[in-house]
């Protein structure tokens, strides 16, 4: 079992150490799902309050099982699991660590089934070389029950990934649960950030059930401290430290601008509806020949061209906005005053 266990950690490692091998996200992130079952079943054949380490150069994985009940807490790496190889010594890399928190009762009736809980804890080195350097998601924001339209917000990892998962008999345990607390410590990437942009430090729990890897920001916060951050979690999952762009007060000024435009054009026009209909109504019983009616159209061309103006300057806002996203994500240095030319172009439209 533990020669079997070997040899598939070592050719995990191999393909974790070399990115140009996987070329898919799908892949990977079926790679990590075997990583994981491989574990807990590796700790559900252990004898219980035993932990096992495997180290290998692009992967830590730490395997056991607990049997007694009422509330645990464990620590990840341990000093006290048992490891493969005599030199006791931790990775260079390994600066993370993980604290489970959580009462053997996560399951109902867990005395009357007589499981134990089989635990697998994995620390990765370079799991993101296989991910996008930035990603892309949009969220919605508002207060209380007032959910306003989504925000395209920009992220990336800041952090190594560290997964946990928890197993008893044959369920994996996986929703949220006051019972379990997962806090988990990971140190902050030297990463090249573009300082224009407001970073914010969040922690993440990856998402995989739409084939690639996204990030949820729901169930975890974090506290940070110096080059670490601590993630305080309610679920076991997939973990990482990420900078996010959130809608930060310019950001929303920024929208909230475009809302004002149109909601300006917009009742601009309204009124000049309105102002036509009155004038209509007012002057109906004056009409008396061809000639009057003739010389009241003679408005009519600049109330229309300030009606289609108006409209015009509120719905051309959608491209704007579209082409605002675009010079975001792409150099453009042949480009000068973009923002003017830009905003020049939306009230031109």
């Amino acid at each position: 079992m533990v020669t079997g266990k070997g040899i598939f950690l070592d050719i995990v490692s191999f393909l974790l150490d070399s990115p140009r091998l996987i070329q898919k996200q799908s892949h990977v992130i079926k790679l990590h799902q075997q990583i994981l079952s491989h574990g807990l079943l590796h700790g559900s054949s252990i004898s219980g309050d035993t932990f096992h380490m495997f180290q290998r150069s692009a992967l830590v994985l730490e395997v056991g099982q607990v049997q007694n009940e009422g509330q645990r807490i464990l620590s990840f790496p341990s000093r006290k699991a048992t490891r493969e190889v005599k030199d006791y010594s931790q990775p260079s890399w390994l600066t993370d660590s993980v604290e489970l928190d959580f009462n053997t009762w996560i399951v109902e009736n867990f005395q009357e089934l007589n499981d134990s809980i089989s635990i697998a804890v994995v620390f990765y080195k370079n799991f993101s070389a296989f991910l996008p350097e930035r990603f892309l998601a949009q969220y919605g924001y508002g207060y209380g029950s007032i959910l306003h339209r989504g925000l395209d917000m920009e992220y990336q990892l800041h952090s190594r990934i560290v997964a946990v998962a928890v197993q008893t008999g044959q369920r994996i345990v996986g929703a949220r649960s006051s019972r379990l607390k997962v806090k988990a410590r990971l140190a902050h990437l030297n990463h090249t950030v573009n300082r224009q942009i407001m970073w914010n430090i969040s922690c993440g729990l990856a998402d995989f059930s739409q084939g690639n890897v996204q990030f949820s920001m729901e169930g975890c916060q974090p506290i940070q401290t110096g080059n670490y951050s601590l993630c305080q979690c309610n679920h076991v999952g997939t973990y990482a430290v990420l900078l996010t762009t959130y809608a930060q007060p310019d950001e929303l000024q920024f929208q909230d601008g475009f809302e004002v435009i149109a909601g300006i054009g917009c009742a601009l026009c309204a009124f000049f509806v309105f102002l036509t209909f009155f004038i209509l109504l007012v002057l109906w019983r004056k009409i008396s020949g061809a000639i009057t009616a003739l010389k009241i159209q003679e408005y009519y061309p600049y109330v229309i061209s300030l009606i289609q103006f108006f409209l015009l300057a509120a719905f051309s806002m959608q491209l704007c906005v579209g082409l605002t996203v675009y010079m975001e994500f792409v150099d453009m240095k042949g480009v000068r005053y973009p923002e003017l030319k830009l905003a020049t172009m939306g009230w031109g439209e």
